[in-house]
């Protein structure tokens, strides 16, 4: 048995070599390939090699074309503040809005009400208190009289003001002033004291009586401004004399106080341009020698005891002097 084994496995050896050369042959038949092409059995393949250097750079290439437009991208912070505009035209007035209820008011009327409330029930508190203190009678009885009239409560507040009433008719023509025989009689009577009046008033030198106007004076002194408004607010003016006659009569007031009075005239923006103090220029006039002198520094004037004008500053104090 040991014997069969080994000749097997010589004659395996045999058919192996054989075999082997048969392949070598058949590489060698093959021209240019056994270089290349290992031609023992088959292996495993090698080890992959590595990788070679990067080439030099090539021509730059011609601009490619537009791609299309991207998406919106996010919105990004707020910028700075600006300068301020100029300032808009002013807009039209709007429309009167209607009259409000003043605040005050409202609440003086709720606390007078409160008031009012609040007598009242002290005084039903003490007609309670009294009607307790009564003493009452057997059960079963009969009711008494009627108790008297409580005090009168106090007045309640002031109602609404209600809506103005519709204009009542004319009433009959009245009796003319002439044919009044009781306004007549009052007239007469007060014509005759005004003329007492003036008579006191003349004797005492405070008045002078002239056709058409009054002199009259409060034997004050002070400055212009102080005299033209003593007599407008009664009524006149300063007196300004029209002519010789009304020139007079100033005289007679200023000797009677022996005082200087300033006159209705005042000077213009022209120097030596003199006019009334209702604009008017002036028609008469009795300047002193050599006046008047102020050019344009004194603009009133005033008039001495002999009846003449000076040009003088206005805020001198003379005597008021009024003509009505």
């Amino acid at each position: 048995m040991r014997l069969i084994q080994l000749f097997s496995f010589l004659l395996y050896g045999l058919v192996l070599n054989a075999h082997t050369a048969t392949e070598n042959g058949r590489c060698e038949e093959v021209t240019n390939t056994c270089a290349v092409i290992s031609c023992s059995t088959h292996s495993p393949s090698g080890l992959p090699g590595r990788d070679g250097r990067d080439g030099k750079e090539g021509p730059k290439g011609e601009k490619g074309d537009r791609g299309a437009q991207g998406s919106r991208g996010i919105q990004g912070p707020p910028g700075k503040l600006g300068p301020p505009g100029v300032k808009g035209e002013k807009g039209s007035v709007g429309e009167k809005g209607e009259q409000g209820i003043s605040a005050t008011s409202e609440v003086d009327v709720v606390k007078e009400q409160l008031n009012v409330f609040q007598k009242e029930l002290e005084t039903f508190q003490a007609s309670l208190t009294k009607y307790k203190k009564r003493p009452m009678g057997p059960p079963g009885g009969f009711p008494g009289p009627p108790g008297r009239d409580g005090l009168t409560g106090a007045p309640g507040a002031p109602g609404v003001q209600g809506n103005k009433g519709e204009k009542g008719d004319n009433g009959p023509p009245g009796i003319p002033a002439l044919l009044d025989k009781e306004l007549q009689l009052q007239l007469t009577y007060m014509n005759k004291r005004i003329r007492k009046l003036e008579g006191v008033l003349f004797l005492d030198g405070k008045i002078q009586h002239l056709e058409d106007k009054i002199l009259a004076t409060n034997g004050k002194e002070v400055d212009f401004k102080t005299s033209k408004a003593t007599c407008e607010n009664v009524g006149g003016s300063i007196a300004r004399p029209l002519n010789a006659a009304e020139n007079s009569a100033i005289v007679n007031i200023l000797k009677q106080y022996n005082r200087y009075a300033y006159l209705g005239i005042i000077e213009g923006a022209t120097p030596g341009d003199f006019h009334y103090l209702d604009g008017q220029h002036v028609n008469y006039t009795n300047w002193r020698r050599n006046e008047p002198s102020g050019k344009g520094k004194e603009n009133c004037v005033e008039m001495y005891t002999d009846g003449t004008w000076n040009d003088k500053a206005c805020n001198q104090y003379r005597l008021t002097v009024c003509e009505f």
